[in-house]
């Protein structure tokens, strides 16, 4: 049915498996029972702190680099 529709994607696969490995930022108030909650903020710094350069931004990186030497 389609409370079953939330365990079948796989986005709530990933969000649970990273917050059962506290890979991700949450809140879990105990007065809210098996809630998780998640702060814009934290998740967007998650986010950027996890993210990977695209292959043009390493490049960039790079000539950075060598123009120091």
């Amino acid at each position: 049915g389609a409370e079953q529709c939330g365990f079948c994607n796989p986005g709530f696969v990933t969000v649970y498996k990273l917050t059962s490995e506290r890979k991700i930022p949450f809140h879990k108030p105990e007065h809210k029972g098996r809630k998780l909650y998640f702060n814009r903020e934290e998740i967007l710094d998650w986010l950027q702190s996890e993210s990977h350069p695209t292959i043009e931004q390493e490049n960039i990186r790079k000539i950075k680099q060598l123009k120091k030497h």
